[in-house]
């Protein structure tokens, strides 16, 4: 805390020129660690008197009253950050000028316009938000929202030079060629310049520098170009959902606490926030990782788009991924132009570890769900024998489940679903159910901090019954997953 305090004062002593929105940021950062110091430090003096009072012996003197002062003190402390930690929510959801100014920003647009004119509509619309968030957020949370915002705006500008340079290398790869061939063509030196990563001397990370205050680096650009194209990412439309996305519907996580910025038609893309271990054991896994959605195309893997670290004007790491959503329709429905799909709401959704963790999956669907699809099984199989390879735990089937009407459903019964995806036909009195499967939060390594842990829940939390504890070792972590996957979800094909 003093140091990024100390920190703050020497960017605000040092810069000679700083943009407004920059030394108002810097102001408030300054400003909210001041309030945590003092915070502390009244915290620390109430615990010197209470020690004080129990050390020494009770008498009715002055002293001891004033030493009791403490116990009063800590729990009025206490008190204060709860009801000013109600205060504040309470606040933001009266107050609405910040939605009401980003979604009024320039960060609506769904066309791409020329390199040049996007860039500079998209500064200026970057510099309104950084402007609104810094006068109507203040504290932890415009702190992150602000690093969101510096984050996604090179974001943008990274993959918009991709696509320009892309396009222009198709087009040179087009003369004399079929636009088939052109793109294979293309495919082929994508796919040679990500095995190239495959050698830990010869991968490679792109840091982008925006001024002196802040940068993004990109985490094996190459790799992530061909797993783009791997998974049939569209390059424009992922650009236009990043311009349109706002950045104020950043929200966190339940359980791990991390934060999610979902694509504003909730489908496109999930950018997530991890540590930086993670992304080490992204950076290990990648080779691996390409090749086995390379020999399964139809992997329930959640699709990775990027890795990115955004250093802020402190200096500090902001660490992101860019993935598919998997609690979202996929686009490739839309091109069946499927009726009443406006009809339908939002999905119920089940974070399942295990039978002991399953999000309540078996009490909504007790006798557990019909799946439909030869492979699916043994696509499962194959994800968790692969996981279970690298030493990888603590990873989830995410489940998504949509209440459809009749019409829509009757549709769907003739369409060739995504892999993942499985129709529910009505049983005696319902309706149609449409699941969505994928494993998310594959990124974390059976390491010495896991063993640890899943030691001590095994000896302090369920010492009698082991099963219950989460974190195992790979292959009972894979076996227990799949036991349970098999007995919920039935192959109906």
């Amino acid at each position: 805390m003093v140091f990024r305090y100390v920190n703050a004062g020497q960017l605000l002593g040092t810069a000679a020129r700083r943009s407004q929105e920059g030394q108002h940021l810097l102001l408030q950062v300054r400003r909210y660690l001041r309030k945590q110091w003092l915070h502390f430090a009244s915290l620390v003096f109430c615990s010197i008197l209470i020690l004080v009072d129990t050390s020494r012996e009770c008498k009715d003197d002055s002293f001891s009253y004033l030493t009791s002062i403490g116990f009063a003190g800590l729990g009025l402390f206490l008190s204060l950050d709860r009801l000013v930690a109600v205060v504040r929510d309470r606040g933001r959801e009266d107050a609405g000028p910040l939605l009401q100014e980003s979604q009024g920003l320039g960060l609506q647009s769904t066309e791409l316009e020329s390199p040049r004119a996007g860039l500079s509509r998209l500064h200026h619309s970057s510099s309104r938000l950084h402007h609104s968030m810094s006068t109507s957020i203040q504290g932890a949370d415009g702190y992150r929202l602000l690093d969101f915002s510096g984050l996604l705006e090179q974001l943008i500008q990274y993959l918009r030079d991709e696509e320009l340079q892309l396009g222009q290398q198709l087009q040179l790869l087009g003369k004399g060629l079929e636009p088939k061939q052109a793109a294979e063509a293309q495919n082929a030196i994508l796919r040679s310049s990500a095995c190239l990563d495959d050698n830990p001397e010869m991968q490679w990370d792109w840091t982008i520098s925006a001024g002196s205050d802040t940068a993004l680096t990109v985490i094996a650009p190459r790799s992530f170009v061909y797993l783009r194209r791997l998974c049939g990412v569209d390059g424009q439309k992922l650009l236009a959902e990043l311009l349109r996305t706002n950045v104020s519907e950043l929200r966190s996580a339940a359980k791990s606490g991390c934060s999610l910025l979902l694509s504003s038609d909730s489908t496109t893309f999930v950018l997530k926030t991890i540590s930086r271990s993670e992304v080490k054991q992204l950076r290990a896994m990648l080779g691996p990782y390409r090749k086995h959605l390379e020999h399964h195309p139809n992997s329930m893997l959640c699709r990775v788009y990027g890795c990115f670290s955004f250093k802020n004007s402190l200096g500090y790491f902001l660490h992101a991924v860019l993935m598919n959503c998997l609690t979202g329709m996929p686009a490739s429905l839309a091109e069946h132009h499927l009726p009443a799909v406006d009809e339908v709401g939002e999905p119920s959704i089940f974070d399942i570890k295990s039978e002991f963790q399953d999000g309540g999956f078996r009490s909504r669907f007790p006798s557990g769900l019909n799946c439909s699809g030869r492979s699916w099984p043994s696509d499962f199989e194959a994800d968790l024998t692969f996981l279970a390879s690298l030493g990888v735990v603590d990873y989830s089937v995410l489940l998504a489940v949509w209440q459809l009407p009749d019409e829509l459903g009757r549709a769907l019964e003739n369409v060739d679903l995504p892999s993942g995806m499985s129709l529910q036909r009505p049983q005696s009195s319902g309706c149609f159910q449409l699941a969505r499967m994928g494993i998310i939060d594959f990124l974390v390594h059976w390491d010495v901090r896991k063993r640890t842990e899943s030691a001590l829940k095994r000896t302090c939390l369920h010492p009698r019954h082991t099963e219950r504890v989460t974190i195992m070792d790979p292959e009972t972590y894979k076996r227990r997953q799949l036991a349970f996957l098999m007995a919920m979800f039935r192959n109906t094909a």
